[in-house]
């Protein structure tokens, strides 16, 4: 399981808005040390830190933390099918037999 997927969402959100951590940092009341540490994984960020920032970014939390929640799979593999449609049909497949193939293997490796 993915438990450090919102550091990367946090990273590409402040990437694709042209923020540095400064910036952000200051956007959410943080200073830029904490910011620092949470994209690197030397600190865990606050409750209050999370709330702050998908008020900021309008990303969920259920997306932040995708691989731990119901609702965040549904999203991230919606985002993932969306992508995938945008393929050739035999590319579509061979996606889709791979996926099938390594959930078979984790089921497997699970139940041993």
């Amino acid at each position: 399981m993915e438990t450090d997927y919102y550091r990367k969402v946090i990273k590409e959100y402040r990437q694709k808005e042209n923020l540095t951590q400064e910036k952000l940092a200051e956007l959410l009341g943080y200073d830029t040390t904490y910011m620092s540490h949470i994209e690197t994984g030397k600190r865990e960020p606050s409750v209050d830190f999370f709330i702050r920032f998908s008020n900021l970014s309008g990303i969920s939390l259920d997306y932040m933390f995708c691989c731990e929640t119901a609702i965040g799979v549904k999203i991230k593999l919606d985002k993932i099918s969306q992508r995938a449609m945008k393929l050739s049909p035999k590319d579509r497949q061979f996606i889709f037999c791979v996926i099938e193939q390594l959930i078979d293997r984790f089921e497997h490796d699970t139940k041993k």
